[in-house]
This record gives C-alpha cells, sequence and structure tokens, in this order.
C-alpha cells in the first residue's frame, strides 16, 4: 500500500519540524497529503529553545530566511555551550566554567585536539577554540554584512520556542501545503497487525491516516 496520508500528532517544534522535512521530501509527490493535528487543551511549553548548527541547514532547506527567522523569535546568535562549575574549584579559582565549542579545534591551522589532550594541564582549552573569547566579549559570530546563514565562525541561535513553531507552522501550510487540524488524541484503534488503523478524539471523531 502507497502512503498517501500522513498524520503527525502534535504541533510545536517538534511537530511543525517533522512536518517542514516530509514536505520538501515528499513536495514531488503531490498526492501525498500531509496533517498536523495539534491539541486546543495542551499547550507548548513556551521557554528559550537552544539550538546546534545544523539547524541552519534544516532552515535554508526549508526556505526560511535568516532575516526572518531573527525578527519573528525573539532570536540570538549562540557560539558553544557554557558550563559553570564543572571544573575543580580549588584549582579553577575565579574562572570555573569552560565553553563547548561548535567547531573543531584549530586556531593553528590544524586540528590540535590531541596535543591538547596530551599537555591539558600546560594548556587553557580556551586557547584552542574561538568560542571563549566571542562569547565572553559578546561578540557576534557573523559580521552585518555577511550572507544568509553563513558566518565568520560556526553559530547556532537561541529563540522563543512557541514564536518558533509559528514560524515552522506558516512556512510549511504556504510552501508545502501541510494541512492543520485542531484535535486531542485520546485513543487509537489497531488492525489485526498491529498497526494504527485510526485516532480517536476526545469529541469521539475517528481519524484515518496511512
Amino acid at each position: 500500500m502507497k502512503v498517501k496520508r500522513v498524520a503527525i500528532i502534535g504541533g510545536g517544534t517538534a511537530g511543525w519540524l517533522a512536518a517542514n522535512h516530509l514536505g520538501v521530501e515528499l513536495r514531488a509527490e503531490p498526492e501525498i497529503e500531509i496533517t498536523v493535528i495539534e491539541s486546543p487543551e495542551i499547550g507548548i511549553i513556551g521557554v528559550g529553545e537552544g539550538t546546534v548548527p545544523h539547524i541552519r541547514r534544516s532552515l535554508m532547506k526549508f526556505g526560511i530566511s535568516e532575516t526572518d527567522l531573527l525578527a519573528t523569535c525573539d532570536s540570538t546568535f549562540k557560539c558553544g555551550i557554557k558550563f559553570v562549575d564543572w571544573l575543580h574549584p580549588a584549582k579553577s579559582k575565579d574562572k570555573n566554567y569552560y565553553y563547548h565549542p561548535f567547531s573543531s579545534p584549530y586556531p593553528a591551522g590544524y586540528d590540535v585536539t590531541s596535543y591538547y589532550l596530551k599537555h591539558q594541564q600546560m594548556l587553557d582549552f580556551s586557547a584552542v577554540t574561538e568560542a571563549t573569547a566571542i562569547a565572553e566579549q559578546m561578540k557576534s559570530p557573523k559580521r552585518i554584512d555577511s550572507p544568509q546563514y553563513e558566518g565568520v565562525t560556526n553559530y547556532a541561535y537561541h529563540f522563543n520556542a512557541v514564536k518558533f513553531g509559528q514560524l515552522l507552522a506558516s512556512n510549511a501550510v504556504k510552501r508545502f501545503g501541510v494541512k492543520r487540524k485542531s484535535a486531542t488524541i485520546v485513543d487509537v484503534t489497531l488492525n489485526e497487525q498491529g498497526e494504527v488503523a485510526s485516532l480517536h478524539t476526545d469529541t469521539h471523531e475517528p481519524l484515518e491516516y496511512d
């Protein structure tokens, strides 16, 4: 059986990321229908969300501009991940933190990871990654004239998760024809093979997908 009707249960960032990925991959097959089913009773956790650099590749693939991301999602650039109080207090004193960078440590033009591991008692980890200096000085990883999704150094984002989900939803609906349905799924019916035959909402509406 060819899959023609796809249901994604739940919206938010996870559901709408899935919808955009499927929309991109299946855009050459217009007979396949994708529907995101969102519950009006189950809220989205509205926190700041952190990402890793791969998100830039996904957003480019979706056709979402970086300008729209920055303008609509309360976005800020993320240069790395800072770990505070993970070091030995007596030895580290006032500098009790380190950064996990998004790029391999190669300030000399080659990967110095093995050298650092052998001499880590002598070499500060911040010396082998640009992330520490950029983040601590509140510098941007890209220039104002840098192209979309390109920077002087590698980067990701922090943004408002609710607004990011709304941006993804708008893009999926307009660009890929993804459908939206408001319903709360409370049960499923299985067929003889143990596969989902239908979904059931709190209003007793049966929904059938492939």
